[in-house]
């Protein structure tokens, strides 16, 4: 009676006041007091849990699952079709155009189609073929990206690489 894993990778709000848990063995949501383990889902290793509409993202070592609101698994991506490695490193919702879902991988940078398949994106970018851990969207529309060889912003069109201590600041 307790969470299916003892590490935790990712914790997400279900919007009601609940929460969804991924652990190293599994998928829990804490609703109300209670703990509810899903069994479909205890061979997994979810990395990450991002909230999308009526639906959740779930980065797994299997590729991205969707669900729905109750933890039934509605449908999986799988990566390797696209030659990709099957973790996925990082899920982010990117506010334009038109709440995109981006996906950071062992190979660069990709997005979510309406047909729930993969695209590539910016695979001119300098970290196309590197590992990317982070994500996140500025406001203003700037894409900051981490990866295993460093920060970058795609800005003005362009990519930049950041590095300490000439461009961040202490």
């Amino acid at each position: 009676d307790g969470l299916p894993g003892n590490e935790i990778w990712g914790i997400c709000s279900d919007g009601s006041g609940g929460l969804w848990v991924g652990s190293d063995r599994g998928l829990a949501r804490l609703r109300e007091g209670r703990l509810e383990v899903f069994p479909s889902f205890k061979d997994l290793r979810i990395t990450q849990i991002l909230r999308d509409g009526r639906s959740f993202l779930l980065a797994t070592d299997r590729g991205i699952i969707r669900i729905d609101r109750d933890g039934q698994w509605l449908k999986r991506l799988d990566l390797s079709k696209y030659k990709l490695p099957l973790d996925v490193v990082v899920l982010a919702k990117a506010q334009r155009p038109q709440h995109r879902i981006l996906v950071g991988t062992g190979r660069g940078l990709w997005e979510i189609k309406q047909g729930e398949g993969l695209q590539q994106i910016h695979p001119e970018a300098p970290f196309a073929s590197v590992e990317v851990v982070s994500l996140f969207e500025h406001p203003n529309g700037e894409l900051w990206v981490g990866t295993s060889k460093g920060l970058y912003i795609h800005r003005d069109s362009n990519w930049h690489l950041l590095s300490a201590p000439k461009d961040l600041p202490n």
